[in-house]
């Protein structure tokens, strides 16, 4: 794991910091990202345990490591539809003769034995006979009438088609780690070794709202000086695509006496974290960071250094966690994956909190004003070609699949510039 992606890492660039020192940064540019994120993740819980069946595990998180209850396979089983063969003294001849003692078919349970100089037919997946030495696929074999005959070759072959037991996993062995999202491919593993009730960590609860007195709703025709919350939408993806299970408190118009009642109702209602977009901005447009301080809200963060997200608000609403996000889409994306995946991902009890920095080169000069202070975020489109790493700008309409993080002081931004990325992904 990359050391980027471990909580200490965060913490360090925290190291020797109170909280007077960090609030006093704000005034100017702001707290760093990290700084921001490492206060935000210290008041982060991991959620409690709870006990789901096989079927509803996928996309969890395992609260524990878990060990396969039985080996996998349970018997020797047959890679291959052909005929299971005893011993032989033939292997000088051209080739050799087996009389078939019968068939072994998927599912036969039956304890059997392969004498020498004999073999039983058999399908993949059934179980070998005792004193088998290898099957030999059914092309490689001549039957003929209760007979089967065998090239040399094929009983030279190193590759037996036999699988063991336990050779894939053994009994005892950890199939899912602590920490580790459950996809399908452990569903299958948990199946086959007998792991049917799985431990895993409850997924948060986010209550999400947008605000602005021009948002509408999608079924309204908005008129002039009105628009469509796009961002409903948006945060409902998100926080699904992050593990946690959204829940929509709708548009609200820029009232600050307004916007604190649905806060307290929001935070009352038992919701791990509240997600707001909107009305953060400087000034009389900066409504949530007053709704907050009227209902005794707590403010951990009010500025970053980084575009977008330099105004933002990140604080505590009874035990509710609560982040406020920029208006427009594209910096509500690129926010939320940098500043509240981490979170959630820390909520669902994932050991890795953070993106793996990928270092990629830009395919075209980025106009950017380069700062000694600011952290430049962008929308960014990645590619593989001749062993190398691309990143662009998306065109209009294409959809983006990362983040570019544009550090200060490193400008300027040209082509063929290599610079850290950080890919979006489902957690």
């Amino acid at each position: 794991m990359p050391e980027a992606a471990r909580i200490p890492a965060i913490e360090e660039t925290t190291s020797g910091m109170d909280d007077k020192a960090l609030l006093s940064s704000e005034r100017g540019v702001g707290q760093t990202l990290e700084q921001a994120l490492a206060r935000f993740l210290s008041r982060t819980p991991v959620l409690a345990r709870e006990t789901v069946v096989l079927g509803e595990a996928e996309g969890r998180v395992a609260a524990e490591s878990i060990r396969a209850r039985r080996a996998e396979p349970g018997y020797d089983q047959a890679t291959r539809d052909g005929f299971a063969l005893g011993p032989t003294a033939s292997v000088e001849a051209i080739e050799a003769t087996f009389s078939i003692q019968g068939e072994i078919p998927a599912g036969r349970t039956d304890r059997l034995a392969v004498a020498a100089d004999t073999a039983w037919r058999i399908m993949t997946g059934a179980l070998v006979p005792a004193g088998a030495v290898r099957v030999v696929p059914q092309e490689d074999c001549r039957q003929i009438g209760e007979e089967v005959v065998v090239p040399a070759g094929s009983l030279m072959r190193e590759q037996r088609f036999i699988q063991r037991a336990g050779s894939r996993i053994a009994e005892g062995r950890t199939v899912a780690a602590a920490g580790e999202e459950i996809t399908g491919q452990h569903l299958i593993w948990l199946a086959v070794t007998g792991n049917d009730r799985i431990p895993v960590y409850r997924r948060p609860v986010v209550g999400y709202l947008c605000s602005g007195s021009e948002l509408v709703s999608i079924e309204e025709s908005p008129v002039p000086g009105k628009k469509v919350s796009a961002n409903r939408y948006l945060l409902h993806a998100l926080i699904g695509r992050a593990g946690a299970i959204p829940l929509d408190y709708g548009i609200i118009a820029d009232d600050v006496e307004r916007i604190g009642r649905l806060l307290l109702q929001i935070g009352g209602s038992g919701v791990d974290l509240i997600v707001s977009t909107g009305g953060v901005g400087p000034g009389a447009y900066d409504v949530f960071a007053r709704a907050l301080d009227q209902i005794g809200g707590e403010i951990l963060c009010r500025q970053l250094a980084m575009r977008p997200g330099h105004s933002l608000l990140v604080g505590v609403v009874g035990r509710s966690l609560y982040v406020g996000l920029p208006g427009p889409p594209s910096a509500v994306s690129l926010v939320f994956a940098e500043l509240v995946v981490p979170v959630l991902r820390k909520m669902n009890g994932l050991a890795v909190l953070r993106h793996e920095d990928v270092r990629a080169c830009l395919e075209s000069d980025l106009s950017i004003r380069d700062s000694e202070e600011t952290l430049f975020l962008k929308e960014g489109k990645l590619c593989y070609r001749d062993g190398g790493v691309f990143v662009r700008l998306p065109a209009p309409l294409e959809t983006a699949d990362c983040t570019l993080l544009l550090e200060p002081g490193c400008g300027p931004f040209c082509k063929g510039r290599v610079v850290t990325v950080h890919r979006w992904c489902c957690r």
